[in-house]
């Protein structure tokens, strides 16, 4: 099999799908690319998550304050579970844990449907390496 380049992978017919339709039905995701390192693994292609943090916010019911928000500006980058955005209190219910493991459930869903055309399809499965607040956010 011939080696492929970022750009193969992200103008992937598939790829597109799969972020058009986590922005659709995730509106607090901003975007959705191949992680740095994306080519290290063989299995999976793995993908960082940009989140907008008040529209995620608004979502969960988390109120804007300083505490909710401390994580978010003290880990600009990516982050492994999207829970880690936001102190412990706000997940008691495992409400941000499920929304990941929803975002998770999409991704899969497109991968397998049989509405993407065979030569159409990744090489591999797409799985969240990280999310990360959007840098609009972090710098304000």
């Amino acid at each position: 099999m011939a080696k492929h380049t970022r750009e193969d992978i992200e103008n992937n017919y598939e790829f597109k799908v799969m972020k058009r339709i986590l922005k659709k039905e995730f509106p607090f995701i901003t975007d959705m690319r191949l992680t740095d390192n994306w080519d290290d693994y063989n299995s999976l292609y793995f993908v960082d998550i940009t989140v907008n943090p008040t529209m995620l916010m608004e979502l969960l019911n988390i109120p804007d304050s300083p505490n909710a928000t401390r994580y978010i500006r003290r880990y600009p980058d990516s982050v492994a579970y999207l829970s880690m955005l936001f102190p412990t209190s706000f997940n008691r219910d495992d409400s941000i844990s499920n929304l990941a493991k929803q975002v998770q459930a999409t991704m899969t869903r497109v991968h397998q449907s049989p509405s993407i055309p065979e030569d159409m399809i990744l090489y591999r499965p797409v799985t969240i390496s990280g999310w990360e607040p959007d840098r609009q956010f972090v710098n304000t």
